[in-house]
């Protein structure tokens, strides 16, 4: 058994996402800009044939984010919630605006 711990790779994972938002753009981007899926695979394969049991593979901007994600999962949380909230709201807002007009 091999436990992958992975950052942004360029798949087409989100590409039919239901709903734009704040959220599902920002993922989008990761994305777009994330790791090579064939570099991925072969850092994989490479680390399930030396027999490890653990790899944690991201771009260098990512990599703290697992860590701490792992490691301090609540503070981690606190974070994402209180700027997705914030962006939420304020695009909630503009559609209202919107909506209004």
């Amino acid at each position: 058994v091999l436990n992958v711990v992975l950052g942004s790779a360029r798949t087409n994972v989100y590409q039919n996402a239901i709903a734009e938002s704040a959220y599902t753009t920002f993922i989008h981007q990761r994305i777009e800009s994330g790791m090579d899926p064939e570099f991925v695979v072969e850092r994989v394969l490479a680390t399930a044939y030396a027999r490890h049991k653990e790899i944690w593979i991201a771009l260098k901007r990512e990599m703290i984010l697992l860590y701490l994600r792992q490691y301090f999962p609540e503070a981690v949380y606190k974070r994402f919630v209180n700027g997705f909230s914030t962006r939420y709201e304020a695009e909630k807002r503009s559609h209202q605006t919107t909506d209004e007009l």
